[in-house]
């Protein structure tokens, strides 16, 4: 049913919106931080997969998105690393 889908759609939303709040707060509490070298290192590892170079990357990218996906990536990378199962 329709309802059910939107329903369904709804609920993997908002958990994938409580997931980036909870990374941002892990991000920001553990004074982390996105260096030119964490985006360079990045890029070259992206450019790897696609077979482009940084530099062509960095001009077809919003760098800004690109760099707040860095900083979930990082903040996933801490719990990760912390969790305790």
């Amino acid at each position: 049913k329709p309802e059910d889908f939107r329903d369904t759609i709804m609920k993997a939303a908002e958990q994938r919106v409580k997931v980036r709040l909870t990374l941002e707060e892990v991000f920001k509490a553990e004074n982390m931080e996105i260096t030119d070298e964490d985006l360079n290192a990045a890029l070259e590892e992206m450019g790897k997969e696609f077979a482009m170079s940084a530099d062509e990357l960095k001009n077809m990218l919003d760098m800004d998105q690109f760099k707040e996906d860095q900083k979930l990536k990082k903040a996933s990378a801490f719990v990760m690393e912390h969790a305790k199962v």
